[in-house]
Parts: structure tokens; sequence; C-alpha cells
């Protein structure tokens, strides 16, 4: 049931960033994943229609960009742990 109320966006994203970072020696590996990720979220995202439901308007019903976990695009997941390169 608390799955269905998170952004499946968000929701593949933190699966695919544990099976990532789990395999780093560092936590500042980790953390630099968890930032890309942050960086990306906040710019195109669900987070933005999380607070709008949430916070804002709170009527409690986010229009997330998918409409289910199997619905976000593995390329999309990918360009979340892409390297930043000198964008940030």
């Amino acid at each position: 049931a608390a799955l269905a109320r998170i952004s499946p966006l968000s929701g593949e994203l933190a699966l695919a960033l544990i099976r990532t970072v789990r395999g780093l020696d560092t936590i500042e590996g980790a953390l630099e994943h968890e930032y890309r990720c942050t960086h990306r979220l906040i710019e195109t995202g669900d987070l933005i229609e999380g607070i709008r439901a949430q916070v804002i308007d709170k009527d409690r019903t986010p229009r997330w960009r998918h409409d289910s976990f199997a619905a976000v695009p593995g390329a999309e997941i990918a360009s979340y742990l892409a390297p930043l390169g000198t964008r940030a």
C-alpha cells in the first residue's frame, strides 16, 4: 500500500541507486551518486509535483509522470545516474 503512493520514477530510481552504490568502496562515491540523482530530480523529477500535492494544494493526489513502476524506462533511470560532467 505504501509503494502505491510514491512516485514510480522516484521508487525505481531509489532501487537503482541502492543497487549501484552497494558495490562502491567509499561513502564519498555513494554520496556523489546520490547528489547526481537529487540534482536531476529537482529539475525534472516528480519532487515538485509531490510538494504541490502534499503541501501547496493539499489535495493529496499527485499526478506522477509515469503511471506505474513498469512504465519507467530504464534509459531514464540511467540518465539520472550518469555523471554530471561540468554542469554542476
